[in-house]
């Protein structure tokens, strides 16, 4: 590898430990994205049964997708949604008080 391709190649392993220590491996497995040789099964040669990726430069190309932006819209009966919340808890304590419905919006940027 090039001096680039690993440091390419470092960027995006780190990227994957932060998400994997700060979320989980199971979450941080999800934003991976793995492009490669179209007749191998990737998911063979990029994860074990433990969870953690299998690193093959050779064959495959990865990235970390970008972290979903996601928030809770408390809902005011049937007549309009307001009050939107960045953090769970704080929806739910909001919805409480009048057994509003919340809805949960995820949003995925494609990069």
């Amino acid at each position: 590898m090039s001096p680039e391709q690993t440091r390419a190649a470092a960027e995006v392993m780190l990227a994957w430990a932060k998400l994997a220590e700060e979320k989980g491996e199971a979450y941080a497995n999800e934003l991976l994205e793995v492009k490669g040789h179209p007749y191998r099964d990737w998911t063979c040669v990029t994860k074990t049964r433990v969870g953690y990726p299998v690193w093959d430069w050779v064959d495959f190309t990865y990235r970390v997708k970008p972290e979903p932006r996601e928030w809770w819209i408390v809902c005011g009966g049937n007549t309009y949604c307001g009050n939107a919340w960045f953090k769970k808890a704080d929806a739910a304590s909001s919805a409480n008080l009048g057994n509003h419905p919340i809805i949960h919006v995820r949003e995925v940027i494609e990069v």
